[in-house]
C-alpha cells in the first residue's frame, strides 16, 4: 500500500456531522422557542388570575363602601332627627318651667300685695316685670315695695312713677314698679 491509498476522505463525515450538529441545534432552538413560549403563556394566564382575583375583591370592597356609606347617610339622618327632637324636648321644658314660672309669679305677687294696693296691669318681658296700679296710700307703696324685695322669686323692685289720683281717694296714687325675677337659691323660701 501506498501511501496515497492510505487517504481516508473525511469530508462526507464531516459535513454529516454538521448536518446532525445543525438539525440538533435547530431542534433545541425550537425547545427552547416552545419553552419560552409556554412560559409566557403561564405567567399570563398567572397574571390574569391575580388580576381577575383583585378585581373580585375590589368589587367586594366597592360594595361594601357603598353599603357603609349608606349606614352613614342613615346615621346622619338619625342624628338630625334626634337633634330636632331634642330641640323640640327643650323647648317643651322650658315652656312648661315658663308655664309653671307664671303661676308662681302671680301667687307670689298675690301673697306679697299689701293693703290697699291694686294692681291694674301685669307685663313680663324676659325676666324685667312691670307693674302698674294705684295705692290708696304712699305708705302702702312702701310697705309693698319692701315685701317685693323679701320675695325669693323677686329682686330689684324700683319704683319709676307716682302720679296723684284723686279719682281714687284723697291720698291715692297711680304707680309704675319694675322688678326682675330670679329662681331662689336652695334653701331660700317662697
Amino acid at each position: 500500500m501506498t501511501s496515497l491509498d492510505l487517504c481516508i476522505n473525511l469530508l462526507p463525515w464531516r459535513q454529516q456531522r454538521r448536518e446532525r450538529q445543525r438539525r440538533g441545534f435547530l431542534w433545541s432552538l425550537a425547545g427552547a422557542a416552545a419553552l419560552a413560549a409556554l412560559l409566557v403563556a403561564g405567567m399570563g394566564w398567572r397574571h390574569s388570575s391575580l388580576l381577575q382575583r383583585q378585581e373580585a375583591r375590589n368589587g367586594l370592597l366597592q360594595e361594601r363602601l357603598a353599603l357603609l356609606d349608606e349606614g352613614i347617610a342613615e346615621a346622619e339622618r338619625l342624628q338630625a332627627a334626634q337633634e330636632t327632637l331634642l330641640a323640640r324636648l327643650q323647648a317643651l321644658h322650658a315652656l312648661q318651667g315658663q308655664r309653671a314660672q307664671a303661676a308662681r309669679l302671680l301667687d307670689e305677687l298675690a301673697h306679697r300685695a299689701a293693703p290697699g294696693i291694686h294692681f291694674t296691669r301685669v307685663a313680663l318681658q324676659g325676666e324685667t316685670l312691670q307693674l302698674e296700679g294705684y295705692a290708696e296710700a304712699n305708705g302702702q307703696l312702701s310697705t309693698q315695695v319692701r315685701q317685693l324685695q323679701a320675695s325669693a322669686w323677686l329682686t330689684e323692685p324700683s319704683v319709676q312713677a307716682i302720679v296723684a289720683e284723686p279719682r281714687q281717694g284723697r291720698r291715692a296714687s297711680r304707680f309704675t314698679l319694675t322688678l326682675r325675677q330670679r329662681q331662689p337659691q336652695a334653701g331660700e323660701g317662697g
